[in-house]
């Protein structure tokens, strides 16, 4: 009872309304954002700089950079670039948690009277939704004026359609040799490219430089020979003077590299392979040997072979042994069975019918070999051991019967067919196909090497030669679909494309990329003009 009038005396259930209804304001401003709202997609905004950016004679330690929301920080060691690099890295905050502003504390001098530009790239993004603050950047100058001058440009893939996800652009010193970029010499500037490949250096000094690129597949901003494709301009830069430039992107040359060469039957054997896999070459003492690849594998096939035997095989490219070792045919490996199918019982127009065995093969006989109704055929051997057959199209005769007598095929491992096989397949009218032609005005001063691939360029469906002086590519008997389409200026007639090498200073021979994809449709002509310049 005396604690009621107490609160009489002092008021409170005067008070009791106001209390409540501040209390149900309270609670229903603690409810969070309503739900059904639209998305927030605007990047983080730079509320304050201190010192602002382009701030001349910097005597200072320390940049701090105002947001108008918390950001994040992605990757900032990796994703954030100083040009000119700084002598030691630099301790940046936040660090795995949200902030409302950036601090960078340099840990060592900077240079004297020389314009530093941070490029953070893709490293701020707001804390809720993640949206990235795109290239923004800062620059300062430990000197009493910005340097001024921009140089443009454009990296492109060789042998590629796209670009890889990261590529880097260095600046260095005129005196610079590929040395620089091979054993991890940082250059003096650094950007990165755009998705499409343009780039673009700002506040450089004059002076004479060198320019490399790369694409920084393990984020090191290190180059790694023969598993990072590299571009180079091939003479001095001068600014002022050169504005924008081109740089063609290329994978080097490497030695082959095979690794876990193991039993697979008794005849086979398997690895896995990288590098380079140009005139390579497989041998084992006293026995015969075939090898071909698939994918990242080295396939190798040894006859004879009998369990328990010792074998040293040796891989040579070119003239230098890149892999031997011992080794000891199993006992207890698979047998090899040589069983036949057929690649499909649909072919296109100047489709190659396949003969696909468990074995590969060595040859066809082909007076065991009849086809109804009967044309002339010719027989090709593929790489990995396949049979083909090679026949003429003609619109009257679509469908053919295939019958391979016992003894028709001989494979490598001294296995013979001993059924009659049949197979009975069909053609595609031509109307069911499509054509493109391409026409230039300067004809071509090499011979030309046509690539017709898949959109990705991963596989090659079609691979023409022309020769020199020619203006025209026509293809015929398309299958519908869309397709990319190469072409490789072949400078030493050597009849395929030969790549860059960064420590002679060669460019990979130049390739044109049609710059449209191919849809091809039933029963349509496409025929259009280019540019083509192939030099």
């Amino acid at each position: 009872m005396i604690f009621f009038r107490l609160l009489f005396r002092t008021g409170f259930f005067r008070l009791l309304p106001a209390f409540t209804a501040g209390v149900m304001v309270l609670s229903c401003a603690r409810q969070g954002r309503p739900e059904g709202g639209d998305k927030d997609t605007t990047p983080p905004r730079v509320t304050a700089e201190s010192p602002p950016s382009g701030t001349v004679n910097f005597k200072g330690d320390k940049i701090v950079i105002r947001f108008d929301e918390f950001i994040l920080l992605d990757n900032p060691l990796q994703k954030i670039v100083f040009s000119p690099p700084l002598a030691t890295a630099p301790k940046i905050k936040p660090s795995g948690y949200p902030s409302k502003k950036v601090e960078i504390k340099f840990t060592s001098p900077l240079a004297p009277e020389t314009t530093y530009t941070i490029h953070f790239n893709d490293a701020i993004k707001d804390f809720h939704e993640g949206n990235v603050l795109e290239n923004y950047t800062y620059v300062f100058s430990t000197g009493p004026r910005l340097d001024s001058l921009t140089l443009t440009g454009t990296v492109r893939p060789s042998l590629a359609y796209t670009l890889p996800d990261e590529v880097l652009i260095g600046l260095y010193p005129a005196d610079s040799t590929a040395d620089s970029l091979l054993h991890g010499g940082k250059p003096l500037y650094l950007t990165r490219a755009a998705p499409d490949g343009k780039f673009t250096f700002t506040h450089l000094p004059q002076g004479r430089f060198r320019l490399f690129a790369f694409s920084d597949d393990n984020r090191s901003l290190n180059y790694q020979p023969g598993q990072e494709a590299v571009g180079f301009l091939p003479r001095d830069l001068e600014l002022p003077g050169d504005s924008a430039v081109q740089v063609v992107l290329f994978y080097e040359r490497t030695p082959l590299q095979v690794e876990d060469l193991r039993q697979v039957s008794v005849h086979h054997w398997q690895g896995q392979v990288g590098g380079s896999r140009d005139s390579t070459a497989v041998y084992v003492e006293g026995r015969r040997t075939m090898h071909y690849f698939s994918g990242k594998n080295l396939h190798v096939w040894v006859n004879p072979v009998a369990g328990g035997d010792s074998l040293r095989l040796i891989i040579m490219q070119g003239r230098d042994t890149v892999w031997q070792g011992l080794r000891r045919a199993s006992k207890k490996a698979r047998k090899d069975t040589l069983l036949v199918r057929f690649a499909s019982t649909d072919l296109y127009p100047l489709d190659t019918l396949w003969i696909q065995p468990t074995v590969p093969l060595d040859s066809a006989d082909t007076s065991l070999i009849r086809l109804n109704p009967s044309v002339p055929y010719r027989p090709v051997r593929s790489a990995d051991g396949r049979i083909g057959l090679v026949i003429p199209y003609d619109e009257s005769r679509l469908k053919y019967r295939l019958t391979l007598l016992p003894g028709a095929l001989i494979a490598f491992t001294g296995h013979v067919s001993a059924d009659t096989l049949r197979h009975s397949f069909e053609y595609y009218p031509s109307r069911k196909t499509g054509s493109f032609t391409l026409k230039w005005e300067k004809p071509t001063a090499t011979p030309v090497i046509v690539l017709l691939t898949d959109t990705k360029g991963e596989n090659i469906f079609r691979e023409i030669y022309l020769p020199p002086g020619t203006t025209r590519l026509r293809l015929d008997y398309l299958p519908p679909g869309k397709y990319r389409l190469m072409l490789v200026a072949d400078r030493n007639a050597n009849g395929r494309y030969d790549t860059g090498d960064l420590k002679e200073g060669r460019q990979p021979e130049p390739v044109y990329h049609y710059p449209k994809v191919l849809d091809i449709r039933p029963n349509w002509q496409i025929e259009e003009k280019t540019d083509l310049r192939l030099d």
